[in-house]
């Protein structure tokens, strides 16, 4: 994640004698993980199935659950890597803006056992 730094809404041209907010480096907070590249041969509508988080089903601050592809759950052990938790943060990477806006979501509590899919990217608070 070099060269990725967030900055303060008060950094403004130096001349203006304006306080500046330090620079961060964004990897040193989130952990960022893209999903894995699950065959879609292989995807299921099994309601019982383990649902995929893909760039279609992430909406505008919401998973759409009802259009979730599914995966076999008795592979979810050899994908574990990619399930996301409570207050993951996941970002479209496909085309993240349309016009209804960002296509972002969070898991929330409640929400469904998942698995994250290629080309979306999953930011989690770092432990390091």
């Amino acid at each position: 994640m070099r060269g990725l730094y967030t900055k303060s809404v008060r950094e403004v041209d130096a001349r203006m004698n304006t306080t500046v907010s330090p620079k961060v480096r964004l990897g040193n907070h989130v952990d960022l993980l893209a999903g894995f590249a699950f065959k879609s041969a292989r995807f299921t509508n099994d309601p019982d199935d383990i649902p995929l988080i893909k760039g279609e089903n992430v909406g505008q601050g919401e998973i759409l659950w009802n259009i979730s592809k599914r995966w076999p759950k008795t592979e979810f052990d050899h994908y574990s890597r990619f399930e996301l938790c409570k207050d993951d943060v996941v970002l479209a990477m496909d085309r993240p803006w349309v016009p209804a806006g960002l296509k972002y979501a969070w898991i929330k509590e409640g929400d469904p056992k998942c698995l994250l899919v290629q080309r979306v990217a999953r930011l989690r608070e770092s432990t390091a």
